[in-house]
């Protein structure tokens, strides 16, 4: 596949590449609109090193299931449009897609971000069967599918970094978009998501974890009470294809 790339594309994909293979803190994404990524997120660990095909597959899921082309940018949302249409016209493209998806949603839970599943139907409801470039291209159009995206249900756990200073009501804003494969929902994610800034305020003293900044009060409350297991037995997630096998994660 790389073989047939255009030589000018893979010129300008390589310094991504690098951030990848580097895998170290924050950087902008160059062809996303005021968009970082948190590279040290590609950082091979677990079963997966020290095999390079593992390695490399860890890369290339770790790239698809983070990136995100956000709906509060035109262009983005563009651009997440173009992938969608190139992923449905590739010959059996979305079905191996598919199969993946619902592996993994067996496996880990249900996703908690905008799919090709999600974007589809509705994308095609407003630039016709099959995405002509030609419809693409109306602004108006446009407008009308990322107004229609914004009345959707939006991610319940946030994985994209943001900046200091963000508020909680302007998280769904901010991170609101199309990924190929997408965060899963699990019920650990989502009780971390509601300790953590800015759903909480920022705390004096924080502890690290994978998911942000928490207090070392909310921690130990955490580990200590019966509130999660409480939570997860009366939360209902609200994604259509939500499945029970999530819970058990």
């Amino acid at each position: 596949m790389l073989a047939q790339a255009d030589p000018a594309i893979l010129e300008m994909a390589q310094p991504v590449v690098e951030m990848i293979r580097n895998a170290e803190g924050r950087l902008n994404v160059p062809f996303l609109e005021n968009y970082q990524e948190d590279f040290s997120q590609y950082k091979v660990r677990g079963y997966y090193a020290g095999n390079p095909l593992l390695e490399s597959y860890f890369r290339s899921m770790m790239w698809l299931g983070r990136i995100t082309f956000t709906a509060r940018s035109e262009t983005d949302t563009l651009a997440g449009l173009l992938v969608l249409r190139a992923l449905q016209h590739a010959d059996s493209a979305y079905a191996s897609w598919q199969s993946v998806a619902d592996t993994l949603a067996f496996l880990i839970g249900p996703m908690d971000d905008f799919s090709p599943a999600d974007y589809g139907p509705l994308a095609e409801q407003i630039f016709g069967a099959g995405l002509p470039l030609s419809e693409l291209a109306s602004s108006e159009k446009l407008a009308a599918f990322r107004g229609r995206v914004k009345q959707l249900p939006g991610p319940r756990i946030n994985s994209i970094p943001l900046p200091l200073g963000t508020q909680a009501e302007d998280v769904d804003q901010l991170t609101r978009g199309f990924r190929l494969f997408g965060q899963r929902f699990t019920f650990d994610g989502y009780i971390m998501q509601q300790l953590i800034y800015p759903k909480s305020a920022r705390p004096v003293i924080r502890v690290r974890c994978r998911w942000g900044w928490m207090s070392r009060r909310c921690l130990a409350q955490t580990l200590l009470s019966r509130w999660p297991t409480r939570r997860a037995r009366r939360l209902t997630p609200t994604t259509p294809n939500t499945s029970p096998r999530c819970a058990t994660r």
